[in-house]
């Protein structure tokens, strides 16, 4: 993998990104979108955030949210899981 296809699957990806202020009831999503600028100037983004106040959203709602965040960092965590168990398993097959 060259150098620029390195750069196209990591370096410009979108992330979409939720923070909560508990004390002002505020939930904010910002969402950032790279804009390549060239090789040498590198990557520029740019960012949306829209703010919601949390009384706003039913209750139902909000306790989807959180299912649905808790289900992404699950499987962020079992795909992190995974892969260091094939690189110590790829280790031990290095070592013997």
């Amino acid at each position: 993998m060259n150098y620029l296809e390195e750069q196209s699957i990591y370096g410009y990806q979108s992330m979409l990104l939720s923070t909560m202020d508990l004390d002002r009831n505020k939930l904010m999503f910002s969402f950032t979108h790279p804009i390549p600028q060239s090789i040498f100037s590198g990557v520029y983004f740019r960012m949306v955030n829209i703010f919601v106040n949390t009384k706003d959203i039913p209750l139902p709602d909000r306790i989807y949210l959180h299912m649905q965040a808790g289900e992404l960092i699950y499987n962020d965590l079992n795909k992190t899981s995974l892969l260091a168990n094939n690189v110590e398993a790829l280790l031990e097959k290095v070592l013997n």
